[in-house]
């Protein structure tokens, strides 16, 4: 039974020296994109609190302007824009996760 767990032992210690490049791209990619989500969530945070001060305040003069600005951003940001809006607006359905997944999956890169 030793002799067996020692085996393994050394088959997995094998395996690591040999693979060790590809482990650590590995590593890096998940680091990488532990990272970027943790960006992009305090993004979108920020995004939906300047969103809700905006639509608290009903502010119509910084709505017009971001809809004039609009028009040249890319649909992945006008996605973002109008999902913090909704989030904020209780009048607005707020996209579930799915839909959300579903919309970047299925988006065209531009």
């Amino acid at each position: 039974m030793y002799i067996c767990l020692i085996f393994s032992v050394l088959t997995i210690l094998n395996f690591l020296l040999n693979h060790w490049d590809v482990l650590l791209t590995v590593v890096g990619a998940l680091l990488y994109a532990v990272k970027s989500t943790r960006w992009g969530k305090a993004n979108a945070q920020a995004l939906s609190a300047v969103a809700g001060v905006i639509e608290h305040l009903d502010v119509t003069e910084v709505k017009a302007a971001v809809k004039a600005k609009s028009s040249d951003l890319p649909k992945a940001v006008i996605d973002a824009i109008e999902d913090a809006v909704n989030t904020v607006d209780e009048k607005k359905p707020t996209p579930t996760a799915t839909d959300v997944v579903l919309r970047e999956v299925t988006r065209v890169k531009e």
